[in-house]
């Protein structure tokens, strides 16, 4: 996805409340979220818990999703976050 791309999504989610576009945003990321998520943990199913809560999280605040500058290092770092958290 590029930036023009995922600027538009933002767009979209922020002003339109747009589902569509959210679940693109969800899916583009989703596996590789899942993945370092399960590279911290060791357990796939709870990795996929986490990403889903982050991603619902991610919904309740969508009218802050245009402050954010790099959506992949912030929902990196909110994933890394979460997983540390379960363990801890």
């Amino acid at each position: 996805m590029d930036d023009k791309e995922l600027k538009y999504l933002i767009h979209s989610i922020v002003e339109k409340d747009d589902k569509s576009a959210f679940e693109k945003l969800f899916r583009h990321y989703f596996i590789q979220l899942v993945n370092y998520t399960h590279s911290i943990i060791g357990q796939k199913e709870t990795s996929e818990d986490i990403v889903c809560d982050l991603f619902v999280n991610l919904w309740h605040n969508r009218k802050t999703l245009h402050t954010i500058n790099k959506l992949s290092y912030y929902l990196y770092a909110a994933a890394k976050n979460r997983a540390i958290n379960h363990l801890s």
